[in-house]
């Protein structure tokens, strides 16, 4: 009997399916499963996202310190994060929404406030935490008439003790900063356009007037925060017919730029800007007009800050004098067009007389002058006076007034530009692009003379063999063109570049002859080896060269070590010299052995020839010859013909003393002691004997007897005879009849085919009925399930002529052995358990037939005395893919025949092969893959897929 040794778990125990202790990760829907610290750990807390373990739909992670909850099961490795996969869980807080009253708020929440009618109030937190915030979002309420304010006991930066809420539908944080509450604002302004009429204002606003519709009378707000701002467009242009109104809230203190001010009244055009200055409690105005004031002038002017004068004269004769404003501040400024003018008229530009105004340098040094003569600053000169004389130019003067100074620079120049004329080379001018067509043109092509040649024209006006133009130089890519390439033919090829040309094997070039030097060593390839250095070069061991053919003398001889031998004298000397063949001491050319050359002799006393006098030099043994060999000795597991037999009869026809076991045939027993039984140390006898009346005897019992079974190592009694006659049956160790003094005891329902007792019968909690089957006659119409340790069934029959068979089963791969009654052996294969396909088979004879082979027999090649028949071997076909046949022996690794057979040695390099790229050193493996199972003597180790582990199982035959 196999002894079971106990072995050591480092995951867990498992026993009959039934989980015992589960050390490792446990398994979904298992209770019986312990948890350890590290898997509760890694399965019931939020951690850091792992991309090498998986994730079950649902559990949260932690990426870049935010939640993620995964969508569905994620298996391992979970490789780099992917959004797609996960959803961000909400850690955003909801706003509270107060329309009036004082709100004492709390540290982190966020309040959407709308005061409708009432004022509203936020209390900050009195004691919070350092960082702690509080938002304030306002929804659209009515804070530019009511008031909206943040209060606090703690100093709100920059506002004191309360923070007044101005703009619409900004979003306001409070952030305590550990000394005081820093507030920021985050405003997206409101705009919107309006016609005329009253309009309340809110800061950050912006108002786009529609001034074609009336008058705009705009109200500020009542309550505002230093910096506040207001903004408003005219968008019609019409604002200086109607007008806009400007005024302070009737309930507020403000002005609007000094102290005294409330209201003021605009007519420019285009955008102004209202901002409240906290620290002098009054709005501040900044008026943008668009409009630009042109004069015509015929006659002497003085002119106004910010004016455009367009000056006409009415004679080449005119002379006209305008004085620059009096009162001028930093950066008015005023032009001038001279654009009805004569030759000859001309503007004088005045200083006021009554102020120490300056012109600072000449106007006529600036105008069509080279950037080289326009004086610097240390060279600018002042004046009260300028004077400018037309000249066609009709220029366009606009002079600043700078207050540090107390000058008016010349600050912009412009004056009309006339089209350049080839008449008037030394007057400045505009000038046309010339078309590629006119820059096309060669000199003799009278090309025009008053357009200008860009960068880009001039870059296509390329030389040909018709035209004169740029052509570039030709790179080295473009020279090194393949003999076959294309050739650019528009670049210039430069005697350094051609240089470079060098002839290669695709390229037609320079080359210098090669040195003798040079021709027997193989590293240059550039020089040109000539027919005299080339038959210099002899091959050598070491040197590649020029080689004479060997003779066959030559060749068999295998001494020369200068010639070289041809394929036809290699096939010769592979196949009649006597120094090709193979031996113990060389390597060379091999016969196939024949079968009389591998063995000679019988099944029973092996072979009867002396070993020495087998072929050995020269020959090999091929798999027919080797097989043909085998076939008289046995298998590593096969058994001799008689070893299961005692003096001819088999060990199953006796019974054995040291197991369990059973006898079909009769025991007969002459003493009449009849069948002893006793305890080991004969303590205890008893014997079962029949008398000579007949009746059967059980003596030597002096206590109770009892029959039962200790299957489990304890022994469960079920039925007792005690001395004094009493009989007790029992059913899995609970009593269920008992003979007593007055009759019978039954503990529980009998069912009998009389009508004596009724009631249910039932066994280990379930009746029977005609679900269960009957051991004889009976039909099964679902599945049997058979399980054992081997995985085998046999199915006998009690008649004659019926076959018996033994069944297995692995997954969806069925097989079935039968012997039949006409004694022949079959095994067949099944894919689903009902359509069987005959394997092989044997005949009473012992030979094998496969379903679709051939037996050996005296109708084939080898004949009865096992020797090769040579003539029937000739008509023997070439093996393919589907038909048996003669095999060619092949040594090339790389061979794609798929009808010749590979030689010991390919087989021994592609061995190697797949070892090297298996990454396997010896004993030693990089990884290996197992399809079912490991099995290690006894233990198999085989997969677990519902469970994602292993299972350790003890074969007692494996």
């Amino acid at each position: 009997m196999a002894i079971k040794k106990p072995f050591k778990s480092l995951s867990g125990f498992d026993g009959s399916d039934n989980p015992l202790v589960n050390l490792g990760d446990p398994r979904n829907g298992e209770n019986k499963d312990a948890v350890n610290v590290s898997y509760y750990t890694e399965n019931n807390t939020v951690q850091d996202y792992d991309p090498t373990r998986s994730y079950k739909s649902g559990f949260v992670i932690i990426r870049e310190n935010r939640l993620w909850s995964a969508k569905s099961d994620i298996s391992a490795p979970a490789g780099a994060f992917d959004p797609d996969l996960w959803s961000a869980v909400r850690t955003d807080t909801p706003f509270i929404r107060e329309t009036q009253g004082t709100i004492a708020a709390t540290a982190g929440n966020r309040y959407l406030i709308k005061n409708q009618s009432n004022p509203i109030t936020i209390e900050l937190p009195t004691s919070p935490l350092d960082g702690e915030i509080i938002a304030v979002q306002d929804e659209g309420g009515d804070i530019a008439t009511l008031k909206a304010s943040v209060t606090s006991s703690i100093t709100i930066n920059g506002f004191g003790n309360e923070f007044i809420i101005t703009k619409k539908k900004a979003l306001y944080i409070f952030i305590f900063n550990g000394a005081e509450w820093v507030v920021s604002i985050q405003d997206r302004g409101n705009s919107r356009v309006a016609n005329a009429g009253n309009i309340q204002i809110t800061a950050s606003e912006k108002l786009y007037r529609r001034s074609s519709t009336g008058q705009f009378v705009l109200t500020l707000p009542r309550y505002a925060e230093d910096g506040d701002l207001f903004e408003t467009y005219d968008i019609d242009g019409l604002a200086s017919i109607n007008g806009t109104v400007l005024k302070v809230h009737p309930d507020s203190t403000h002005t609007i730029d000094n102290s005294t001010t409330t209201e003021k009244t605009f007519n420019t055009i285009g955008w102004g800007a209202v901002v409240f200055d906290k620290t002098q409690n009054r709005w501040r105005v900044f008026d943008a007009d668009i409009r630009t004031r042109t004069n015509i002038i015929t006659s002497d002017y003085v002119a106004k800050p910010l004016e455009h004068i367009a000056v006409r004269h009415t004679s080449p004769t005119s002379a006209i004098n305008i004085t620059l404003p009096k009162d001028a501040n930093n950066g008015d400024f005023i032009e001038l067009t001279n654009t009805y003018s004569y030759v000859g008229a001309s503007i004088t530009i005045n200083c006021d007389p009554n102020t120490p105004h300056t012109i600072l340098g000449d106007i006529n040094k600036y105008i069509k002058n080279k950037f080289s003569d326009v004086p610097t600053e240390g060279e600018l000169t002042q004046s009260t006076s300028i004077t400018l004389v037309s000249d066609f130019s009709s220029p366009t003067l606009r002079l600043t007034y700078c207050e540090d100074n107390d000058c008016w620079t010349i600050d912009i120049i412009s004056y009309r530009i006339d089209k350049v004329d080839e008449n008037y080379r030394n007057r400045a001018g505009i000038i046309p692009l010339a078309t590629q067509t006119e820059v096309n043109k060669n000199y003799e092509d009278s090309p025009i003379d008053d357009s200008a040649v860009t960068p880009l024209t001039l870059a296509n006006r390329t030389s040909t063999t018709t035209r004169r133009g740029l052509t570039r130089l030709a790179t080295s890519s473009e020279l090194q063109v393949a003999t076959s390439g294309s050739f650019a033919n528009d670049a210039i090829v430069t005697p350094e570049l051609l240089n470079s040309r060098q002839a290669t094997e695709t390229i037609r070039g320079l080359a210098e002859v090669a040195t003798q030097t040079e021709a027997n060593s193989n590293t240059n390839d550039t020089h040109i080896i000539t027919p005299k250095k080339l038959d210099a070069r002899r091959a050598t061991t070491t040197l590649a060269g020029v080689l004479e053919i060997a003779d066959n003398t030559e060749t068999d001889a295998g001494t020369n070590d200068t010639n070289a031998i041809t394929p036809a004298k290699l096939l010769r000397w592979t196949r009649t010299s006597t120094n090709a063949i193979s031996s113990q001491s060389y390597r060379g050319t091999v016969q196939t052995s024949t079968k009389g050359g591998a063995f000679i002799g019988d099944n029973v006393n092996g072979s009867s020839q002396a070993v020495d006098d087998y072929d050995h030099s020269g020959f090999v043994v091929t798999p027919r010859t080797l097989n043909h060999a085998l076939t008289y000795f046995l298998p590593s597991g096969a058994k001799a013909v008689d070893s299961e037999l005692l003096d001819g009869i088999d060990s199953t026809s006796f019974l054995r003393s040291d197991v369990d076991d059973r006898l079909n045939g009769s025991l007969t027993i002459t003493e009449n002691k009849g069948l002893i039984f006793n305890n080991g140390d004969d303590s205890e006898t008893f014997s079962l004997i029949r008398s000579a009346d007949g009746d059967v005897r059980l003596t030597g019992v002096s206590q109770t007897f009892r029959i039962g079974d200790d299957n489990t190592g304890s022994f469960v009694s079920n039925f007792d005879v005690t001395t004094n006659g009493a009989v007790n049956l029992r059913y899995n160790g609970t009593q269920r009849l008992a003979t007593t003094a007055t009759g019978v005891d039954v503990d529980g329902n009998l069912n009998v085919t009389d009508t004596l007792v009724s009631g249910v019968i039932t066994q280990n909690g379930k009746t029977l009925d005609n679900t269960y089957v009957s051991n004889q006659g009976d039909t099964i119409n679902g599945d049997l399930l058979v399980q054992n340790t081997t995985g085998l069934m046999s199915v006998k029959s009690t008649a004659d002529n019926t076959p018996s068979y033994g069944l297995n089963r692995n997954n969806a791969h069925y097989t079935r052995s039968r012997i039949g009654f006409d004694g022949r052996f079959v095994f067949d294969y099944s894919s689903n358990g009902t359509d069987y396909t005959e394997l092989f088979s044997s005949n009473t004879s012992g030979l094998l037939r496969s379903s679709a082979g051939y037996a050996v027999n005296s109708t084939t090649v080898i004949e009865s005395d096992a020797k090769i028949n040579f003539n029937k071997l000739k008509s023997v076909p070439s093996a393919t893919t589907s038909q048996q046949g003669i095999v060619q022996l092949n040594n090339a690794v790389d061979s794609t025949s798929q009808t010749q057979a590979a030689t010991a040695n390919v087989v021994r390099l592609l061995q190697e092969q797949i070892d090297e790229k298996a990454g396997i050193s010896g004993t030693t493996f990089d990884d290996i893959s197992v399809n079912n199972y490991i099995q290690i003597g006894n233990l198999r180790i085989e997969p677990d897929p519902v469970n994602e582990t292993v299972k350790f199982t003890w074969v007692e035959n494996p």
